[in-house]
């Protein structure tokens, strides 16, 4: 009989920062050469009735009752375009008296190792060298005069910071926030020949063991390795300790390296031997895919709505529920998804003049009571001006011509009109695969005021 073989296996960060790049590129596309839609993305916002417990909400689940209850209280879907999506990493700002951890391409970076900052001036290094590990007590800026010409610098506390990236302006006011920094997705995917670092190179050597008994003149090192171009010089000083490497060439095409620090014939065996290290950076070398060689595995969704959105949402209105849904339907593009930009998901409701007010959240019925009523729906908004109601969460059929009615109810007196006619939404409630929920407590809409969802998806 055959032995059993155990096999094992590794799903690696590339799926999840293709998964990132998927949401980032593709929210919205079509399939090549058709006007099918691969994919539609809509952020939603519904549900105008409070929680029992206002400042609880429950946990959002997934069972299908539960889902079906989130699609009849859905107001408005607004689709998301790439212009909303940023790919984002933990936001990780530079604090003195923190040892960061270093870049090793011999050590599985993510999601662990803290090796990686954001400056006061939304600069984004990655640490190469952090001085034996040793505190950080000098924040790394991009100024003249600081770095190299592959942007690398040494600050005066002994770190090897590589500069990466700027966030700019329009990134920060939407995807930078307490928790979350954005990364660009970068105009690469790692590749060996669009850059002189090729598969790889060397951007530093550091020095783990510093050596004694050095001669500046007589040291020197030589980079190994199965790449080529890498050099080096010692750093040694007056009293002769070998503390520190500069790489005067940062060579290409290496997948591994091994410093080797010799002494010149005719100069002292030093008394303490200097020990070196020096990291190969990642394909096509440091900084040309920060969302890669950061790890990123999350993408941050930041949609404005502004005001009413030309009429399409009621300004009237609290919401306590917001999420996203993936390809729903319109029934202009039914059974194909819909390309549209913003929908009013209500049914509106066209009523006579008649006494009292139809109130936010309340619910109106046709019929005898709301307990024997042939039609209920929930008020999301009333303009007594145009006498128009806009309701969700609709039970029943609607009959023309018959009263609509909304008992008192504590502060809410009791309203009857007349239905004249009425409209149904063009969105197909029930359409498309609901995505992500976030319940919340009470979010108060104005005219003149500007609400940003936000929303983290990790993969």
């Amino acid at each position: 009989m055959p032995a059993l073989t155990a096999n094992s296996s590794l799903l690696l960060y590339g799926s999840k920062v293709y998964e990132v790049l998927q949401y980032y590129y593709a929210p919205s596309a079509t399939a090549l050469g058709g006007t099918s839609a691969v994919n539609t993305l809509y952020a939603f916002i519904g549900k105008v009735t409070p929680w029992d417990d206002p400042y609880n909400p429950p946990v959002p689940t997934q069972d299908q009752y539960s889902l079906k209850q989130v699609f009849k209280n859905i107001v408005t879907a607004k689709k998301i375009t790439s212009a909303d999506i940023s790919p984002v990493l933990p936001r990780k700002d530079w604090v003195s008296g923190v040892v960061y951890d270093y870049y090793d391409d011999k050590t599985d970076m993510f999601p662990t190792k803290n090796f990686y900052v954001r400056n006061k001036y939304d600069q984004v290094f990655k640490c190469l060298w952090n001085n034996n590990n040793t505190p950080s007590i000098v924040e790394p800026q991009l100024s003249p005069g600081t770095f190299d010409s592959t942007f690398l610098t040494q600050t005066s506390d002994g770190y090897k910071w590589k500069f990466l990236y700027s966030i700019n302006a329009g990134a920060k006011q939407r995807f930078l926030d307490e928790n979350w920094m954005p990364v660009p997705a970068g105009s690469f995917v790692p590749n060996p020949t669009i850059t002189n670092a090729g598969i790889g190179s060397v951007d530093v050597v550091n020095i783990t063991t510093v050596g004694q008994g050095y001669d500046a003149l007589g040291t020197q090192i030589v980079i190994n390795g199965d790449g080529y171009g890498a050099n080096a010089a010692p750093i040694v000083n007056v009293a002769g300790y070998l503390t520190d490497v500069v790489v005067t060439n940062i060579g290409s095409n290496y997948t591994y390296d091994n410093p080797v620090i010799s002494v010149l014939t005719g100069y002292n065996t030093p008394n303490v031997a200097a020990v070196a290290i020096s990291p190969v950076s990642p394909v096509g070398g440091h900084g040309l895919d920060p969302i890669s060689e950061l790890g990123c595995n999350s993408v941050m969704i930041s949609l404005n709505l502004s005001g009413s959105e030309g009429g399409i949402i009621p300004t009237d209105m609290t919401y306590y529920q917001l999420g996203l849904i993936l390809d729903p339907s319109s029934k202009e593009s039914n059974p194909s998804v819909t390309f549209g930009d913003i929908f009013d998901a209500t049914v509106q409701l066209f009523v006579s003049p008649g006494t009292g007010s139809f109130v936010s959240g309340q619910t109106i019925y046709q019929g005898q009571s709301l307990s024997t009523a042939t039609f209920t729906a929930t008020v999301v908004s009333f303009n007594s001006t145009t006498n128009v109601v806009k309701v969700i969460n609709t039970y029943g059929t609607l009959v023309v011509n018959q009263a609509l009615l909304q008992d008192a109810n504590g502060p809410v007196t009791a309203a009857v009109r007349t239905l004249l006619s009425y409209q149904e939404s063009d969105f197909i409630i029930y359409s498309g695969y609901m995505t992500y929920i976030e319940n919340r407590t009470a979010i108060q809409r104005s005219s003149d005021g500007t609400e940003q969802f936000r929303a983290v998806l990790r993969f």
